[in-house]
């Protein structure tokens, strides 16, 4: 890319510029949301953010502010919660890597990457946490690991 306009594609040189991507947030699954927000202040030695509701995910949801990245604890609020079925299966621990899209369309990104034969859950980003729009990549696209983007756009 000597001329630094992108890279080229059927021939074509692309101009778009590519939204800046970051470490949002490590979500952590855990079975009783109110003991793991008491653990976990005291191990990290900071106040989490009041409980939050998110029924579009079937979770509640309490965050600790780490610098430039948060924790997210989950605990799924129904049984066919994808957070209850992941602790139900045997597993604990990491349930998710957020990684935030700043300077783009979310809408946009889930196309892209759906087209790129990326295996996304659902048909498009959805209401998340806050004001965020969130879709997530499927486990097996990324060796195991659960990723959500996300996005502060609310349309």
């Amino acid at each position: 890319m000597k001329d630094g306009r992108g890279a080229r594609r059927g021939g074509k040189t692309s101009k778009r510029k590519l939204p800046r991507l970051r470490l949002d947030h490590v979500g952590i699954a855990v079975p009783d949301l109110a003991a793991a927000r008491r653990r976990f202040e005291k191990i990290l030695r900071t106040k989490p953010s009041p409980v939050e509701d998110v029924p579009s995910e079937r979770v509640k949801v309490s965050f600790f502010e780490l610098g430039e990245a948060r924790i997210e604890l989950l605990e799924g609020t129904a049984p066919d919660s994808p957070v209850r079925k992941f602790l139900d299966s045997g597993r604990s621990g990491v349930h998710h890597v957020s990684i935030r899209l700043e300077g783009g369309d979310i809408g946009v990104l889930f196309e892209e990457l759906s087209a790129l034969g990326v295996p996304v859950i659902g048909d498009g980003p959805g209401e998340g946490s806050g004001s965020s729009r969130v879709f997530f990549i499927h486990p097996r696209a990324a060796d195991g690991v659960l990723i959500e983007f996300s996005s502060e756009e609310t349309t």
